[in-house]
């Protein structure tokens, strides 16, 4: 596939430009390929997954954590160590941060949604003016636990469950990532069960004063969703592209 063609299609699917962001989303650093025949996926955009990128043999990482962010940085240090990897192998980075959170078909919260089997979803988690992430509810009710499994969180990658409150879930808000002081959000909107991904020390209280259960996942394992989603995507509508997710947690 030309490369040309995909970064354009990717910039229109994510509605990249006209989503405000700290991250730099879309292509962070080009390569001198023209064609574009393997995509690798991953979270975040380290030494490790650019390595783990070089050795599958990619044309392209596509990442939820890219390189830049709302300042510029010396290439210097771990950042040098990073860009002259993909150079070096030749690898064009695609980051796309915000617009993979709250994105309706292939995003990490509407993705979580559809895992619980949720319904009546709407938007949820304001964020400098737009909701980041989705609310439903579950008709039966969801326990914490079942929650977890069905998610895949777990001990291993920093997973915190607080039950304040309801055993089964009806109402359950979504956001992934370092969201957790969204819970007063969550609160507010009547929520049973409010999801994130980050733990935070002011959110606990919050959430237990306000009765509201709160599963944290851990900011990794809350945010393979969109990237797997992308993955599968693309695989299904450009079959001649070979898609890899690399999955590398941090435990946190």
């Amino acid at each position: 596939m030309k490369k040309e063609f995909l970064i354009s299609f990717l910039y229109d699917y994510f509605n990249i430009g006209n989503i405000s962001d700290v991250s730099q989303n879309g292509l962070q650093v080009d390569s001198s390929k023209s064609e574009i025949r393997k995509i690798a996926f991953a979270v975040d955009a380290n030494l490790e997954t650019i390595c783990a990128a070089a050795s599958q043999k990619a044309d392209m990482l596509f990442v939820h954590h890219g390189m830049f962010w709302s300042h510029s940085l010396t290439i210097t240090g771990n950042h040098y160590n990073r860009i002259a990897a993909l150079i070096r192998n030749d690898i064009a980075l695609f980051g796309v941060h915000l617009p993979l959170d709250l994105h309706k078909e292939v995003g990490n919260n509407s993705v979580m949604a559809k895992k619980l089997g949720l319904e009546d979803i709407t938007e949820f988690g304001m964020y400098k003016g737009i909701n980041i992430g989705w609310m439903g509810t579950h008709r039966e009710g969801l326990e914490i636990n079942e929650c977890a499994r069905l998610l895949g969180f777990n001990a291993e990658n920093d997973m915190k469950a607080y039950e304040f409150l309801k055993k089964k879930n009806r109402k359950i808000a979504i956001v992934s990532g370092g969201a957790a002081d969204d819970v007063s959000q969550a609160a507010s909107a009547g929520a049973d069960l409010f999801i994130s991904g980050e733990h935070s020390h002011t959110a606990y209280s919050t959430a237990k004063e306000n009765g509201v259960n709160m599963l944290l996942g851990g900011h990794y394992k809350s945010e393979v969703f969109g990237v797997q989603a992308t993955s599968e995507m693309l695989k299904n509508r450009f079959p001649e592209l070979e898609c890899v997710f690399l999955d590398l947690p941090s435990g946190m």
